[in-house]
């Protein structure tokens, strides 16, 4: 063997606390609970979901909301696994808790908080539903907050205050002169004075 080289050593094998099935571990990888569980399912299964829930946020104490300290996903909700899968913990919260929602609801909340699993500010609806609140709340995106806004509100607060046509300030800006005629028009970009 070359100097320096070292064998790789042999994987160990388990046997899963849940399921029983025998499965392979690097040595490595041989403490906690990588010991116990031949999979995530397995891990999940193993314990009590709502006790298991209940260890993954804390209370605030002047909202009332529940904060989910464990896994966040990508647009900022808490992550739990549930059923063999992996769902929002406010929609994880609201099976626990209420009931189980139709695959086609949506879990929506009266706090605004994306981390809040308290059930009291969940409720069900459709996804029409969840952005009539968002709109009644006025939490939509507008101007620059839209992802590929070409706009900001100096540009646009410019355009309304311009004798330019439409057309030269759509070949300035980038856009189309219908864009332009719609923030003269007051049908975009309302919110600018």
């Amino acid at each position: 063997m070359p100097k320096g080289v070292y064998p790789r050593p042999a994987p160990l094998s388990l046997i899963c606390d849940t399921c029983g099935q025998t499965f392979l571990r690097n040595r490595s990888e041989s403490r906690g609970q990588a010991t116990m569980f031949c999979s995530v399912a397995c891990r999940v299964g193993h314990q009590d979901t709502a006790q298991r829930f209940e260890r993954k946020y804390i209370p605030e104490p002047n909202s009332g909301c529940w904060l989910w300290t464990a896994s966040i996903g990508g647009g900022g909700y808490g992550m739990f696994w549930i059923n063999e899968k992996q769902v929002g913990a406010h929609r994880a919260a609201y099976e626990l808790f209420v009931r189980k929602p139709h695959d086609a609801d949506v879990v929506c909340h009266t706090c605004d908080n994306k981390l809040c699993v308290n059930p009291a500010h969940l409720f069900v609806g459709t996804p029409a539903d969840n952005s009539a609140d968002m709109v009644a709340k006025n939490r939509q995106s507008k101007g620059e907050g839209r992802p590929n806004s070409k706009i900001n509100r100096e540009t646009a607060a410019l355009v309304l205050a311009s004798p330019l046509s439409d057309a030269e300030w759509a070949a300035r800006l980038g856009v189309s002169k219908g864009t332009i005629n719609h923030i003269r028009h007051r049908r975009n970009w309302r919110h600018v004075l």
